[in-house]
């Protein structure tokens, strides 16, 4: 892995990227791999490491942010609006390894990959991991 080699008007342009919560995902992707191309630079690293808080490979960030675009347009379409970036990931990145199982194919359809959610405490529980 590493470190970002991306000078300040780069970063600055990355920022620009990531502040949009609701970006088009081919178009929004797009403008990374271009950054990436000019820069010879980690972006997708660093897109990552800034959404996400997480430290993972240029190439397994470019994986990690496909899946949770992906994520995004299925809690979009079962929730009828879309619950932007960092909510999905929030919500595909909770599940152990990142998986759904069978609440992204049964239980979002219902409401039930929510609930444990449904509480301020339980909420907590989620981010903090239970401490």
């Amino acid at each position: 892995m590493e470190a970002s080699r991306l000078g300040d008007r780069a970063r600055s342009k990355l920022i620009r990227l990531l502040s949009d919560d609701h970006p088009e995902p081919g178009p929004w992707v797009g403008r990374l791999k271009s950054l990436s191309d000019l820069e010879n630079a980690p972006v997708f690293a660093d897109a990552v490491r800034f959404l996400f808080h997480l430290k993972v490979g240029d190439a397994e960030a470019e994986g990690l942010l496909d899946r949770v675009l992906d994520h995004r347009r299925i809690l979009t379409r079962v929730l009828g609006r879309d619950p932007g970036l960092r909510v999905a990931a929030m919500d595909y990145l909770r599940r152990p390894n990142g998986r759904p199982g069978r609440t992204r194919s049964q239980g979002c359809r219902t409401g039930a990959c929510f609930k444990t959610l449904s509480t301020p405490r339980s909420a907590a529980a989620a981010v903090t991991g239970g401490r």
